[in-house]
């Protein structure tokens, strides 16, 4: 049996090429957009995507992810996207998620935002906790999050899909050995 390598980045763009082909995005938000007084630079029948990164953009992973999503999107004309970095390794309290929150309230009125994608578990924890408030119904996209059998009761799945982390601890370690025998000691 022949093994097949993916690269991550090819990954995460067949996750954003999935999520526009499902029809994830809906016209839902159209009227909600065409009431606000503050959204005088929308365009019609334009997506509004929103990535939200758990990290800085700094960190390899983030910006490996935020560059895939945006490659993709960018070849779709009716997307616009914005991109926010919680920068969650430096801060990550109950008081420091109130002022994104009031934060992304001043900056995306409820109806601007017609999907996200979130990366890590720090992005996809806040969307569960404010998600709502802030942009409303909207349908949800993660990857990289790690431990995905504790979300299974906090997400409603018919609005939050994506996809989890998995990481093989023993078969790494073993492929390593194999790789490099003269190690002795894990």
């Amino acid at each position: 049996m022949r093994e097949i390598q993916i690269s991550s980045t090819a990954i995460i763009k067949l996750f954003v090429l999935l999520f526009i082909v499902k029809g994830n995005l809906t016209p839902a938000h159209t009227q909600s957009r065409q009431n606000s007084d503050t959204l005088i630079y929308d365009i019609a029948g334009r997506k509004n995507i929103l990535l939200l990164h758990s990290y800085h953009k700094s960190f390899q992973w983030t910006s490996d992810i935020n560059d895939a999503i945006q490659e993709t999107l960018n070849k779709e004309k009716n997307m616009r996207c914005f991109t926010e970095y919680m920068d969650t390794k430096k801060y990550e309290s109950r008081d420091y998620f109130e002022l994104l929150k009031k934060l992304y309230l001043y900056k995306y009125p409820k109806g601007y935002i017609d999907g996200i994608i979130c990366s890590d578990n720090s992005a996809l924890n806040f969307i569960i906790e404010y998600g709502m408030e802030i942009w409303g119904d909207v349908p949800v996209t993660f990857c990289g999050i790690n431990n995905a059998e504790n979300y299974r009761q906090k997400v409603d799945t018919t609005k939050i899909k994506g996809i989890a982390e998995n990481i093989e601890f023993a078969e790494n370690i073993q492929t390593a050995l194999k790789i490099n025998q003269q190690i002795t000691e894990v």
